[in-house]
């Protein structure tokens, strides 16, 4: 199907759509009617992203205090590398700050930085 369309292409016409494909392959698909005309270009208010950044702080906030409680319980078990931290918190199901389920020991210095100046 696709080589017959490039000979069309080839030949300097437009393919024409068929049976099987109701638009030719270089027509963008229409856009179903529930979607907005743009969402990429839709910006929420500053109200709302103020809302949404406060919200996401506060659920850091959060999860930072229980995540340095699981960082205290590894390290009296004896691991103390970050590496090994990120590992143990990744096996216990402990969620990153972001809510992310993988840690990377960067994640783990940045947050045993924050209790240290916070």
């Amino acid at each position: 199907m696709v080589s017959a369309h490039r000979k069309v292409i080839e030949q300097g016409q437009r393919p024409e759509a068929s049976k099987d494909e109701p638009y030719p392959f270089w027509y963008p698909l229409p856009r179903p009617p529930h979607l907005p005309a743009s969402p990429s270009r839709a910006k929420p208010s500053r109200s709302t992203a103020a809302t949404a950044r406060a919200a996401r702080s506060t659920y850091a906030r959060a999860a930072s205090a229980s995540a340095r409680a699981v960082v205290q319980d590894v390290r009296a078990s004896g691991v103390t590398t970050l590496k090994g931290i990120a590992a143990a918190l990744q096996a216990r199901g402990v969620r990153t700050p972001r809510g992310h389920t993988t840690w990377q020991p960067a994640q783990v210095s940045r947050l045993l930085g924050a209790r240290s100046a916070g």
